[in-house]
């Protein structure tokens, strides 16, 4: 969700006051104590109404502060543009979420730290959306072998729901095409869905699982403006 930001700028004016002398045949201008006083005063008034506007500038600013610190905090999907190897944006987006927390086990750790994401991606050549996932043992490792994945969702009103994914390496774990609008209708729901993982085939033991979550509070509204970047 895109804020704008504004910038408040106190614009303080300096009062000047001009002395005239009477018909003295005095050649010093000489103000009087009258005038001083006024001066002085008025002074006095202006000075005062700066300081007010100044506390009051401050607080609003920090009201501005508190309110986009605490959207930031709420912003739990972002849409990213994808580049080539050269680094040149090649007009495609990527609607992109980390999970809240995650775990994994295998027949080395059990419950061990495990970061995941979650990227939906529409392809110009192919004209398909389609999703994968992105998994980081101890939070750094990426897992990036060739496997197939039992895959089965707790929506937001603690459903279950069967799905499949598969890996052909390089890190992208993809979900069968036939379960993309599936996932995207659970993930519409606000609140919390859950993903839990488990190898198909493995060669080297107990195989592995995964589970991790989703803030889907503002999944909605991202995924609409991303189909609309994507089709604009």
């Amino acid at each position: 969700m895109k804020r704008k930001f504004f910038t408040i700028a106190l614009i303080s004016a300096f009062l000047f006051t001009g002395c005239q002398g009477g018909n003295s045949s005095n050649s010093n201008t000489v103000a009087s104590d009258e005038t001083m006083a006024v001066t002085e005063e008025s002074i006095e008034e202006t000075t005062e109404e700066i300081t007010e506007i100044d506390i009051e500038t401050t607080e609003e600013t920090s009201e501005l502060k508190t309110e986009n610190t605490e959207e930031a905090k709420t912003e739990n999907w972002s849409i990213i543009e994808l580049h080539d190897e050269f680094e040149t944006p090649i007009g495609e987006y990527r609607l992109y979420g980390k999970s809240k927390d995650g775990k994994f086990s295998n027949s080395a750790t059990t419950n061990s730290n495990l970061t995941a994401a979650i990227g939906f991606d529409y392809s110009n050549s192919d004209g398909e959306a389609y999703c994968e996932f992105f998994l980081y043992e101890y939070g750094s490792q990426q897992v990036n072998e060739k496997c197939s994945y039992n895959v089965t969702i707790l929506d937001t009103n603690s459903n279950k729901h069967n799905m499949a994914a598969g890996s052909i390496g390089g890190g992208y774990i993809f979900l069968l095409d036939e379960y993309y609008a599936e996932l995207v209708e659970i993930m519409k729901s606000p609140g919390t869905v859950k993903v839990y993982m488990e190898e198909k085939t493995n060669n080297y033991g107990a195989a592995s699982t995964y589970l991790f979550s989703f803030d889907t509070t503002d999944f909605a509204d991202k995924y609409q403006e991303w189909v609309t970047k994507i089709y604009s």
